[in-house]
């Protein structure tokens, strides 16, 4: 997954969930007929629409009195009648409740697709209220309306109704909707738990409840054993949220930890999760990749001027290729890290070839009393020459071994510095991985070593005169 291209990254982690109502192009109002269960002013059913761009807006239709807020709408309601015995009034009737959509369009663009994706309820301060409870709104359809006050069904809620029923309780969202009857004409009930102010109580509209498909790093397949097609919970920001592993990665280009847990997923989906029911963005994005590829490093004081245009700043920005240019002018990166590793590792193989040479031949030379003695016993050849190779080759493997898993963990706490400062500057962002190619020319070459080594020592102790070691004993070592 190291050298997956963005295309196949996005592929795998682009979700099968659908984009939520489209709204129409020439739409001017976004209208609901509604009922509440009793005469609320306190609060607002609020639509959360979302741009091409996944940036979502929310949109307060009306409150629950029920009245359209914005001042001259078509879209007017009986005023509350009070009741004649008590405090309070009557049960509000049904009315169509709108607000226009202008504001938005300028706020985004008039040829921008936008989408209805949540439907909710949200409390609004009003002095000396009383504590918010939970409570319930009867809902017939959300429409938009033309210039010419035509409407235009988004959704009739039966849809929604199939898929939002399945379990008791609220859902993750605070909110659930069932159907009023078993005539669909009547329409579905919208109820929520005890809305707080900054957060809405709703539904998702248009979506499905998909989960969130990522790919994770090596940490959750090590640490939590999990396998590609698992799922399981975790909190992204103060939301939990259901993620199914679809591939894993070694570590991703400007993450400075290949050992820590990081998720790569969709950011249209993460924004949906974090802030569709938020009256605010809830997303705390930190990083933003610009495919530019005929951009300069002069291109940067426009990106700058957007940034400021938008009341944005930005901490760091850095040219890709400008910094690559940087990185070839420090020696030690211009010559190549490929080269300079390379020839790293053909010193130290080399340097360890000569030393298991140079150790088996000492060592052989010092025992050769003993295996004078064993010749003379009436071993064989073959069998001194099996004896010999079966020690070699021990001494090999643990060795071999023993250095490996000291390599690995040298190169993991060593590599991450050698990267720069922050792991990101001068040279790239690297990860310890054990190529299967470089591993077989490694052991081709000790096996070499090896054989060399083995043959020399036999040779050396067939041409020994056992008669002539064994008198001459310690003396002629």
């Amino acid at each position: 997954m190291a050298s997956a291209s963005p295309e196949n990254l996005t592929s795998l982690v682009k979700s099968r969930d659908t984009d939520g109502y489209p709204i129409p192009a020439d739409a001017e109002w976004l209208t609901a007929l509604i009922k509440p269960d009793t005469q609320r002013n306190d609060r607002g059913l609020v639509a959360r629409i979302r741009d091409e761009s996944g940036l979502y807006h929310s949109v307060t239709i009306g409150n629950l009195e029920p009245r359209s807020v914005t001042v001259g709408t078509p879209y007017g309601c009986e005023k509350p009648v009070p009741l004649e015995d008590e405090e309070g009034f009557e049960p509000p009737d049904w009315c169509r409740i709108g607000i226009p959509l202008s504001p938005l369009r300028r706020d985004t663009s008039d040829t921008e697709q936008l989408w209805l994706e949540f439907i909710g309820i949200s409390r609004r301060p009003i002095e000396n209220a009383p504590q918010p409870t939970t409570g319930s709104v009867r809902i017939k359809d959300i429409s938009t309306a033309n210039a010419a006050g035509e409407l235009s069904l988004l959704t009739d809620f039966g849809d929604i109704v199939n898929r939002r029923t399945t379990a008791a309780g609220f859902g993750d969202l605070g909110a659930r909707i069932d159907p009023f009857s078993e005539t669909p004409s009547d329409g579905a009930v919208l109820t929520w738990s005890q809305p707080r102010y900054g957060q809405l109580k709703g539904v998702r509209v248009g979506t499905s409840d998909d989960v969130l498909r990522v790919i994770g790093s090596n940490w959750f397949k090590k640490e939590l054993e999990l396998e590609v097609g698992d799922t399981t919970r975790l909190f992204l920001g103060n939301r939990s949220t259901t993620v199914e592993f679809v591939a894993f990665a070694d570590f991703f280009p400007t993450f400075p930890s290949a050992s820590s847990p990081y998720l790569v997923a969709d950011l249209r989906e993460v924004q949906r999760i974090m802030s569709i029911d938020q009256t605010r963005g809830a997303d705390a994005t930190n990083e933003l990749w610009i495919s530019a590829p005929e951009a300069k490093i002069d291109d940067l004081a426009d990106i700058e001027d957007l940034f400021s245009f938008n009341n944005l700043s930005a901490r760091l920005m850095q040219h890709a290729g400008s910094e690559i240019t940087r990185s070839r002018s420090d020696a030690l990166t211009a010559a190549g890290w490929n080269g300079y590793l390379g020839f790293g590792f053909a010193a130290v193989t080399t340097v360890s070839i000569l030393a298991f040479i140079v150790t088996g031949w000492t060592t052989y030379r010092l025992r050769r009393l003993e295996l004078a003695v064993l010749k003379s016993m009436g071993m064989s050849m073959r069998q001194m020459l099996l004896m010999i190779g079966l020690e070699q080759i021990l001494i090999a493997s643990i060795s071999l071994a023993i250095g490996a898993g000291i390599g690995l963990m040298l190169s993991a706490v060593l590599l991450p510095y050698l990267a720069g400062k922050d792991a990101s500057t001068l040279a790239p962002p690297m990860v310890a991985v054990v190529g299967t190619q470089m591993l077989g020319i490694l052991l081709g070459i000790v096996a070499t070593a090896l054989i060399a080594s083995v043959t020399w020592i036999f040779f050396w102790v067939r041409s020994q005169h056992a008669t002539t070691v064994i008198r001459a004993g310690g003396a002629g070592v």
